[in-house]
C-alpha cells in the first residue's frame, strides 16, 4: 500500500511538472494485473491467492506490456483482451473452488 501510495506522488508531481509526458502517452492506460482484476469486481482474497499465477497466464497471451521499475512488475495497456483474459482464469479459479 506505501509503495502504491508512493507512486501515485511520484505520478502527481511528474504530471504537475509535465516530465516525461508525450501525446501518445495520455491516452494509455497501464494497470497491474491484481489491480484490474478488482477493479472488475474480483474480491481482493481471491485475486491476491492466486496473483502469481494470474500474472503467469496474462503473460503467456503476449499482451502490450512494460516494467514498472517503482513496483517491480509487469504493467499491462488497458484492453479488453487483458479483461477478457482475468476473467477466464479468475471465474474458473473460482469455478473450482466452488
Amino acid at each position: 500500500m506505501l509503495a502504491r501510495f508512493k507512486e501515485f506522488l511520484q505520478d502527481v508531481g511528474l504530471n504537475i511538472s509535465g516530465v516525461g509526458q508525450s501525446p501518445s502517452d495520455t491516452s494509455n492506460v497501464w494497470v497491474g494485473v491484481a489491480e484490474r482484476a478488482e477493479q472488475l469486481g474480483y474480491p481482493t482474497e481471491l485475486v491476491t491467492k492466486h496473483r502469481a499465477l494470474l500474472g503467469k497466464w496474462i503473460a503467456k497471451h503476449k499482451l502490450t506490456s512494460r516494467c514498472d521499475k517503482r513496483l517491480s512488475i509487469n504493467i499491462y495497456l488497458l484492453t479488453d483482451a487483458l479483461d477478457d483474459c482475468i476473467t477466464e482464469y479468475l471465474d474458473a479459479m473460482k469455478a473450482l473452488n466452488s
